[in-house]
C-alpha cells in the first residue's frame, strides 16, 4: 500500500514541479502527507495490538490453575 502510494505521490509531485519550478514546498507537502499517512497507520497498529493482546495479558496476570 505505502510503496505504491509513495511512488505515485512522488510522480505527481515531480509533474507539478516541472510546471512550477518550485521543488522545495512541493516536496515538503508530499513529505507531510506521507508522514500523516504513516502516523495514522502506526496509531491504528498500536490500537490493534493492544486490543488483540488483552486476552493474552489477562492470562498472564491471572493464571488458570
Amino acid at each position: 500500500m505505502s510503496v505504491i502510494a509513495v511512488s505515485e505521490r512522488m510522480l505527481a509531485t515531480k509533474e507539478v514541479i516541472a510546471t512550477t519550478f518550485q521543488p522545495f514546498p512541493l516536496y515538503l507537502a508530499a513529505a507531510a502527507i506521507y508522514r500523516a499517512m504513516s502516523a495514522t497507520c502506526e496509531t491504528l497498529q498500536k490500537w490493534l495490538e493492544l486490543r488483540l493482546n488483552r486476552s493474552y495479558l489477562r492470562e498472564l496476570l491471572i493464571p488458570v490453575s
